[in-house]
Order: structure tokens, then C-alpha cells, then sequence
């Protein structure tokens, strides 16, 4: 079949559509009643009589440019391909996956688009992959073909596609259809002029950029396809075209109700709309069909809807014919009022908080494309971490992501596609009103497929686009249609300041509290938060281990009612997944040769890219739980439910009394709490000196929901001294070794260090040779960590100075005879690239039974110095002491602006397993506040570490921290052979630097100042310890 194929629609500036239906409301009829109610959310459009989807198998041809595309396309005479639809053609071999956060993936010239020119050459993909593209990349094209059978060409047809990028341009049986961009807006059109009884054919030609490609600079892997469903909508001569429920909340508390649908020849029908709460007709209505068809149902006294108390009613439309049902519509409505009073948003006249994540479309092995099953998925994991809100980042979701989000119950932010990032003058498009019509049409159709949807209760006319005149005009717009708020973050950067509600991207909590008290907030228009509620779109950067600090934030947060809270970025790691063959399981940005990218930045959830949680996801889920407790004196704590609408019943509460790392006893408490209420309790237990608290934990149908941990007490147990054989020191050359009876510990005077630890001819320190050049020793002094992802900006630094190579020079040497016990002492400069950095003085404590106590100092050699990562000492020990058990915080890393979702406790794990697998490896697997450790092989030789003065963080790992700073990927991190167990005295917090502030100033390590630090070690030969006889546990 001949096609002329249009040459100019991509990239003409005056054509947003062409033939395009307007835009409508997201819904699914059936003929029947009965079966559309009995099918679910998720199959309703596979099961609909009256809706075929069109997914599956698709004939494909690939052009690089628009010139290779033959003007008169004969689809008889090509050699298609298959293709699955929905797909992305970055994920079907056609060409490499592309990353980038900011920067446009071709010269931005707006309006102007790329025709033939090459936009750029990739490098060589690191897993070794080639593409059919080649490595020129081009404003490409991909041509789909469908072949469909029509049976009754007197029916009516429209074709819906939710979601192609950047743009369709639809034909059929030869004939030009129509044209549509803006990739994440569903696209309609009529074909039922175009269609004959029998086989037509199908075809759509999608551009990989078009004129609208300038408002999707999203932070994203860039996917091109039809990536989202395909349906037919087979309708009759008399259909329902759209229907709209809007609801105003009366001074009574009742709600008035009208519905409306538009009828497509509405001739000689009626149409009835049914109202059920749980089956049960709360209002039903008949009356004859017009063109557009209200029905009003006034006073109704419902249930409100909520994201705690999801309510939802089942609204029926039946067009009826001869008196029968010749269409049904079963859509879940809801009852809510949102209102603004000064700088406070209430729902329901309710004060409520959003706890929420920034949610991409996004799957590891298909780019944009998720399946119902999927979808559903993400919102049953929100709930899961009790997460109530979702920002639809950056642009509409599947319109069957709003729906579920009614059942289940999550907030939705519904943001527009737009965004303009990597145009930094906001005159370009932002600005320029010769714009206004291409941004309204993407908030317009956004806002009508999506206005029944209880769920959503802010509109967002977009992302980082730089000015404000376009989205003055599209706020002045969407004000006539919506009562709901709305929302711009960039608004915060200019005079306007906000539009309903104030919004910014990644304050600090000290700008969150400056905002909360209409204090000036440096970054921030203040006009973004006078007299406005004040949101964060995007705070807590979750990229690698992270996000700090997120207690602090919301201890802000809940002492202010004008702060709605906010949602973290992001809710899943952006990855490309590859098959078990593959060097790389994952990639990220720059690892397919990419021309330009943004490297690891997509690498930045809370999950990963199969939705498995980082630690941060568990963080999160502790810090959003529902309910808190709070220690008011010994034995008697205060339980708040944080909930605006629903009392805490539902969930059933267990505590244990924690003495010394051992359960002295539990007990459970009655949960009955009023929304916003608290309650008292009286433990009646006894009071305790030592190291003692409290763990609260809540279930909701023994699914666990959160937990509290208060402190009673605190205190570290003192090691006893033995009294056993005499201490003798030899001497052979530059090494000491002190003999304690059952073993030695040895000393290297010209490296300041211990270069190995024995009992009973078993030795624990790794045994490899001390080469001329390893000026370590096995025991050393450490102020380095493998940067994390929030380290990107300090590690310049700590790099420059040399924090991750240091020597010792200027060694001082000396020994002090005690009673019982000898100490060893040295005091030297730690330099890096010939410039002294730190004075450090090192004691070991030698006494009986091998038991050495390290005492350490630190003072700076010089002014100016970086923030410090750590500082403690490195142990290298022998690989096979691989089994770690240790009382401290667990089970999970921690840091110390990073441990709300640890608890108390004595853990057990393999040394190989305290990193946590993140996709670019970097520190990770610390435990805070940790009392002892102990590492042993299987024989039962080993070290037990524990903490002397103050509470250590504690790490191990099979690679150095030198060695994992290097590592890109998972699988570069190789097996060293050899135990490295970091024991800091500190560490400094992670924060949210990667994106967002700094570490808090009192979880960061000043260089100026002196540290100290100390901790005990104890050799052992099997499961108990040479000072007490008691099994490790």
C-alpha cells in the first residue's frame, strides 16, 4: 500500500496537532454492566468488549533520517521487522540507550529540530554490544505497521495511543490520519472514515525529536517508541465520549455532584448515572440524553476519600437505547475538598502531610514500558514504605497509575511534560509567549484525562523550564477548570514567587526552617512562602547511600503546619539491565559510549531497578511511619497517631525492654489512638544504670510498619585485666615484638604501625609481604572513605590533599613499662604528596592474654584543610576470619545522620556481605554506635574489637577502600583475600550532596580540631572470649 509520508509536521513550530481528538477523560466501556463491574482496574482494557488493544507484535522499519525515508512508501514492497509493542527502540537493539539529566541530546537551537544532520558519535559500549544504528545517531524515525480485521465498518472507531515519543503521525489504508506530540499525553483520533470491512493497515511514523522535544528535557534515560498501550475503542453510533464528575463541598458537609458526558448521537437515547458505596445505591438518576447530558446529585452525605481512608464509590453510566444498556461505565469516584487557609492546605478541613517519593516510568530491561502488573507493583511497594504521595516526575502517568492510586490510597502531584532544563535563558521558550499554546496543550490534556481522579490533589505545570510567562498563562487556564491547587517550583526564582502553593527544590533544613518562620531563606523568593503553604517537589537526594538527615527534616516539618511536606528524589534506580552473559548485569549513563551523558546520576532511588530497597528505601519507611513514641520518664512513654483521618486500631503494637543486647522483657500495647492524639502508657518496669532501651515496634496485619527505639541508658562495658604470664619485648632490626604468653603483636618502628597479631601460632592479620613500597602495615591510621555518590563534590578535595594516600613521616618511638602491661607508643605526621596534613599519636596497651588497647590522636598539622570522611584505624586481617558478629546498630548500615531505620542490637554477617550492592560501588556497609565486634574463622580464631571511651562505627569489606574508590561497577570489585575492618572513632554523615545541601554542620568532621579515640583489642582461639566465658551471640 503507497504511502505519501509528510515531511515537515516534526519540526514545524505552528503544529502542535493535526486531526487530533480533544482531550477527554480516561475511561474503559463495555456493553454490559455485570461485566464491567465483575473486570478490575488492571484488565479492564484487555477485557473490554468494546476496547481491543492493540499491543503485541508490530511489522518495524528503522530509518536514521528523515531523508532515507522514501517520500511515497510502497509498505507492500519493504522488509519489515518485528517489534513488540509497547517497546522503546533503545531497548530493541536498534540503537544504544542514551542518558542524560540536563543537556539536550542534540544542539538545541528552539524551534529549530535536527533533519539529516549527525547530533553526535557514541563510543564503545562496555559490555562490548553494537546497535543496528551504527554509532551516528539522527533525528531517527521508527515506522510501525499493524494490520487490524473490521468486521461492521457502520460502528465508530477511535484509535488511543497513551503514550509515543516524541511524536505520531498516524495513517491508514494509505491516507494521512493526523498528527500529535507530547509524549507522555494520551493522542486520539477517529479513524472510521478511514476504515473498510475487512484487513486495513495501520501505520505510524514516529519521530525520535520534534518541535516538542524542547519541553522533555526530563532527567532520564531519552526512549523513543510507542511505549505505552494502543487501544481501539469500538463504539456504536450512539457513544459516550467523555464524562466529568465534579464535586463542591457544602457548609453542611454534604457534597452537590454533577455529572456530565458528552454523547455522540445522542438521538432517541437516555442516559442514567448510578451511584453505589459498597454495593449499596446511594443515588441513582435517568433522563434523556443530550449532547452534553448533566445530572445533578445534590446534598450527598458520603464518605470522604483520603490517601489513609481511600472511600471510593462506584459511579455507573449507562446510555441507554430502547431501554437497554447499549454502553456501560464503571469508574471509581471520590469525595474530597481541599481548601487553602492562610498558609496551611487542608483536606477535608484536615492538616495533612505528604510523605512522598518522585515516581519515573521506568524498568531496567524496557525502558518506559510498564505492564498494568507493574504499575500496580510500584503503588503496593508506596504503601508498603508508607509512602502516601506520589510527583508524577516530570509528566502524566499511565492513566492506570491515577486509578490505582484512588483504590489504594496515594496523593498524587500531577505534573505536566514539560520541561526545558538544558535552556538556561529563560527567553527561549519559558519566557517567549510564541510558546504558550505548545505548554497549555500538554497541561490541558493532562488536566482532562485525569480531573475524576480522586487521587490527585495538586496540579504542576512542570519542571526546571526557567521562567514563568507560559506557565502564567497556562495557571490563568487551568484556575477556570480546576478548583484543585497548583503548583510551579521554578516560580520560586522569580518575581511571582509561587502560584498556590510554594515550592522549591532542596532546601536545607535550616532553609526549611527559615521558610517556616517567613524568615528570609537565602535561594528563595520569599514570596514563594508568604502567606502560602510551602512544599518540597524534590529534597533528600536517595542517590547511592542516602539520603541524611531525613529525621531533621521532618522534626521540622511536624512542628509546622505551613510545611506540607515532600517527596524524595527519586523512588528507583534508572538502569539498563543485561543479560547473564554480560560483563555489566547493570549501566548507567556513558557506558553504552554515549556522546554526552550525566554519568551515574539516573543511578539515584530508593530502590533498585527491580524494585528491591536500597537501605535508604527502609530509612524512609521508618521516618514516614504513622504513629510515633516518646519517652516522658522512666516508664512511662507517649504514643502519637500521626494520621489525619484514620485512629491507629489497625495496627497492634509490641515492645521489648533491651539490657545489655538481650531481651529482658516484652510486652504489647492497646493501639486505640484518635487521629493526631496521643496516649500514655506505664511500663512499670524497673529502672536500669547501663546500657538499656526501649523498642516499640508496629505491625498492621503483622506486616511491619515501624519502629521506635528509646533510650534508657547508655554505657560501654569495661574489659577486665588478666593477670596471667609476664610481657616480653624482642627486638629484630626496625620490628618489635611484644610477647604476650599465648601470642605476639608486632611492630614496624619506620611504618608506625602493628604488622602482625597472633595466639596460639595463629596468625589474625592478613599474611601477604610488607613490600618495600606498602608503608601501611597491617593496623594503620585512616581518614579516607571511597567516596559516595553525596561525596561528589568534597572528594575533589580530600583528592587534592591526599586523603586517600597518606605515609608517615617524622616517626617518634617509644615504650612505657607498666605494672601489668607495656605500652608502645608513636607519634608521626601523616603527609600526602609532600605536604604534612595531621599530627597523630598512636598508643597500644599491651597486657596479658594478647588484650591491646589503642588509644589514638589526631590534631591538624596545617590550616585550611577539607571536611574529613573518617578518622580511625584499618585493620587488615587474614581472609578466612570472614564471620562478624557485632552489638551495635543493625541490622542494616547506618550512619550517623542515617540510622532512623536501625535498631539496637546483636547481629551476625559474612564480611563479604556489609557493602551493600549498589550499582556504582562506593562506601557503604558502616554500623553506628556499635559496642563490640568480632571477627573469627571457622576454627573459632579471631578478634574481638570493642569500644572503650565511646561508641565506634565499624565496617568490613574484602577490598581496601582505595581499591572500592576506583571501582565503576559491581563487578569490579574483586576479592582481595584479605578482611579490612575499618574501627572509626568517626564518621561523617552522608547527607544529600549529590543533588542537595551538604551534611548537616554537626554531623561533619572539621579538620581544625583535635580527635580521640579508643577501643580494646582481645585475640581469641574459639567461641569465647579469654575475659569471660560466654558464647558470642
Amino acid at each position: 500500500m503507497l504511502y505519501n509520508i509528510r515531511r515537515n509536521n516534526y519540526k514545524d513550530f505552528k503544529i502542535i496537532n493535526h486531526n487530533r481528538l480533544k482531550a477527554r477523560s480516561y475511561f474503559i466501556p463495555f456493553s454490559d454492566e455485570d461485566k464491567c463491574r465483575e473486570s478490575h482496574i488492571t484488565d479492564k482494557r484487555y477485557s473490554s468488549d468494546r476496547v481491543k488493544c492493540l499491543n503485541g507484535d508490530w511489522d518495524f522499519l528503522y530509518f536514521c533520517m528523515m531523508d532515507d525515508v522514501p517520500r511515497n512508501l510502497d509498505t507492500d514492497n519493504q522488509t519489515f521487522d518485528k517489534v513488540k509493542v509497547p517497546s522503546c527502540w533503545q531497548f530493541t537493539g536498534y540503537e544504544p540507550p542514551f542518558y542524560t539529566n540536563v543537556i539536550y541530546p542534540f544542539n538545541p537551537k528552539p524551534p529549530k529540530v535536527p533533519v539529516g544532520s549527525c547530533e553526535g558519535t557514541y563510543g564503545d559500549d562496555i559490555n562490548g554490544n553494537s546497535y543496528k544504528v551504527g554509532k551516528k545517531q539522527y533525528n531517527s524515525i521508527g515506522l510501525y505497521r499493524k494490520k487490524i480485521t473490521i468486521a461492521d465498518v457502520s460502528k465508530n472507531y477511535i484509535l488511543s495511543f497513551l503514550g509515543v515519543s516524541s511524536s505520531s503521525e498516524l495513517y491508514c489504508n494509505g491516507k494521512y490520519v493526523g498528527y500529535g506530540e507530547g509524549s507522555h499525553n494520551t493522542a486520539e483520533y477517529d479513524i472510521t472514515s478511514f476504515l473498510v470491512s475487512g484487513e486495513n493497515e495501520i501505520v505510524v511514523v514516529v519521530h525520535k525529536w520534534c518541535t516538542g522535544s524542547y519541553l522533555e528535557d526530563q532527567d532520564m534515560f531519552r526512549n523513543n517508541g510507542i511505549f505505552r498501550d494502543v487501544l481501539l475503542y469500538v463504539c456504536e453510533k450512539s457513544y459516550i465520549f467523555d464524562i466529568d464528575f465534579f464535586t463542591t463541598k457544602n457548609n453542611s458537609g454534604t457534597y452537590d455532584t454533577i455529572i456530565s458526558a458528552d454523547i455522540v448521537n445522542p438521538d432517541k437515547s437516555k442516559i442514567s448515572a448510578t451511584l453505589r458505596y459498597k454495593g449499596k445505591i446511594i443515588e441513582s438518576k435517568i433522563c434523556e440524553a443530550n449532547q452534553t447530558t448533566k445530572i445533578m446529585f445534590p446534598n450527598l452525605d458520603v464518605k470522604e476519600w483520603s490517601a489513609e481512608t481511600p472511600n471510593l464509590y462506584e459511579l455507573t453510566i449507562n446510555l441507554i437505547v430502547e431501554g437497554k444498556v447499549f454502553e456501560s461505565i464503571i469508574k471509581n469516584v471520590g469525595f474530597k475538598s481541599i481548601k487553602i487557609s492562610g498558609r496551611v492546605m487542608l483536606l477535608n478541613e484536615k492538616n495533612i502531610k505528604i510523605m512522598g517519593v518522585n515516581h519515573h516510568d521506568t524498568h531496567p530491561e524496557k525502558g518506559y514500558c510498564l505492564t498494568a502488573k507493574e504499575i500496580e507493583k510500584d503503588i503496593l511497594l508506596c504503601k508498603d514504605f508508607n509512602v502516601n504521595a506520589i510527583r508524577t516526575s516530570h509528566y502524566p502517568p499511565d492513566p492506570l497509575l491515577t486509578e490505582l492510586a484512588d483504590l489504594y490510597g496515594i496523593y498524587l502531584i500531577e505534573e505536566a511534560d514539560i520541561e526545558t532544563h538544558g535552556l538556561y535563558n529563560p527567553r527561549e521558550i519559558s519566557n517567549n509567549l510564541k510558546w504558550k499554546d505548545h505548554l497549555w496543550d500538554r497541561v490541558e490534556r493532562m488536566y482532562y484525562r485525569d480531573r475524576n481522579s480522586p487521587s490527585i490533589i495538586i496540579w504542576s505545570l512542570g519542571n526546571e523550564s526557567s521562567g514563568i510567562k507560559c506557565q502564567d498563562y497556562c495557571y490563568k487556564k487551568l484556575k477556570e477548570l480546576t478548583l484543585l491547587p497548583i503548583l510551579y517550583e521554578r516560580a520560586c526564582h522569580s518575581m511571582r514567587g509561587a502560584y498556590d502553593i510554594g515550592a522549591s527544590m532542596y532546601p536545607s533544613v535550616m532553609q526549611l526552617k527559615k521558610v517556616a518562620g517567613n524568615s528570609i531563606s537565602s535561594g528563595i523568593n520569599p514570596k514563594a512562602y508568604a502567606n502560602k503553604p510551602f512544599f518540597m517537589v524534590e529534597y533528600a537526594h536517595a542517590m547511592g547511600v542516602s539520603a541524611g538527615n531525613l529525621k531533621e527534616y521532618w522534626e521540622v516539618i511536624w512542628d509546622n503546619d505551613c510545611l506540607l511536606g515532600g517527596c524524595i528524589w527519586e523512588m528507583v534506580d534508572h538502569a539498563v539491565k543485561h543479560g547473564d552473559d554480560a560483563k555489566y548485569k547493570y549501566t548507567y549513563g556513558g557506558d553504552h559510549g554515549e556522546y554526552l551523558h550525566d554519568g551515574n546520576f539516573c543511578v539515584d532511588g530508593l530502590f533498585f531497578p527491580d524494585r528491591t530497597p536500597h537501605t535508604g528505601a527502609h530509612q524512609m519507611k521508618n521516618v514516614y511511619r504513622p504513629i510515633r513514641a516518646k519517652l516522658l520518664e522512666p516508664g512511662i512513654i507517649e504514643l502519637k497517631n500521626l494520621n489525619s483521618f484514620k485512629n491507629s486500631d489497625y495496627l497492634t503494637i509490641k515492645g521489648i525492654v533491651l539490657i545489655e543486647g538481650e531481651k529482658s522483657f516484652e510486652f504489647e500495647l492497646p493501639s486505640e489512638i484518635d487521629p493526631g492524639k496521643t496516649r500514655k502508657y506505664d511500663l512499670n518496669y524497673k529502672t536500669y544504670d547501663g546500657d538499656c532501651c526501649i523498642q516499640i515496634e508496629y505491625f498492621d496485619n503483622n506486616k511491619f510498619v515501624g519502629r521506635d527505639q528509646l533510650i534508657i541508658g547508655e554505657s560501654i562495658t569495661k574489659t577486665p585485666t588478666l593477670r596471667n604470664s609476664d610481657i616480653k619485648v624482642k627486638y629484630a632490626g626496625n620490628i618489635i615484638n611484644v610477647d604476650f604468653g599465648s601470642g605476639n603483636i608486632r611492630f614496624d618502628k619506620t611504618t608506625a604501625s602493628v604488622v602482625g597479631y597472633s595466639i596460639q601460632g595463629k596468625e589474625l592479620l592478613a599474611n601477604k609481604p610488607l613490600r618495600d613500597n606498602d608503608c601501611k602495615g597491617r593496623i594503620y591510621h585512616n581518614i579516607f572513605r571511597a567516596p559516595i555518590d553525596n561525596d561528589v563534590n568534597i572528594k575533589r578535595k580530600w583528592l587534592r590533599k591526599g586523603y586517600d594516600d597518606t605515609t608517615r613521616t617524622e616517626i617518634k618511638y617509644s615504650e612505657i613499662l607498666n605494672s601489668d602491661s607495656k605500652s608502645i607508643c608513636f607519634e608521626y605526621i601523616l603527609v600526602s604528596k609532600n605536604k604534612k596534613l595531621f599530627v597523630v599519636k598512636d598508643i597500644y596497651d599491651i597486657s596479658s592474654g594478647g588484650i591491646v588497647k589503642v588509644n589514638s590522636e589526631m590534631t591538624p598539622a596545617k590550616k585550611y584543610l577539607p571536611e574529613l570522611p573518617r578518622v580511625g584505624k584499618t585493620v587488615e586481617m587474614g581472609g578466612e576470619f570472614s564471620e562478624a558478629v557485632y552489638y551495635g546498630n543493625g541490622p542494616y548500615e547506618s550512619y550517623p545522620d542515617f540510622k532512623e531505620h536501625v535498631k539496637l542490637g546483636v547481629f551476625s554477617k559474612n564480611a563479604k556481605d556489609f557493602l551493600e550492592p549498589y550499582i556504582r560501588p562506593q562506601e557503604s556497609g558502616n554500623r553506628t554506635e556499635v559496642r563490640y565486634l568480632s571477627l573469627k574463622n571457622e576454627k573459632g580464631f579471631g578478634i574481638m574489637f570493642l569500644a572503650d571511651k565511646d561508641f565506634l562505627n565499624v565496617g568490613v569489606k574484602t577490598i581496601s577502600d582505595q581499591e572500592l574508590a576506583k571501582c565503576r561497577h559491581r563487578e569490579d570489585i574483586v576479592d582481595s583475600g584479605t578482611v579490612y575492618v575499618s574501627v572509626d572513632g568517626f564518621m561523617s554523615g552522608i547527607g544529600s550532596n549529590s543533588c542537595g545541601p551538604k551534611t548537616m554542620p554537626e554531623y561533619r568532621l572539621p579538620a581544625d580540631r583535635k580527635y580521640g579515640m579508643s577501643f580494646v583489642m582481645v585475640p581469641f582461639t574459639d567461641v569465647t572470649t579469654p575475659f569471660e566465658n560466654k558464647e558470642i551471640k
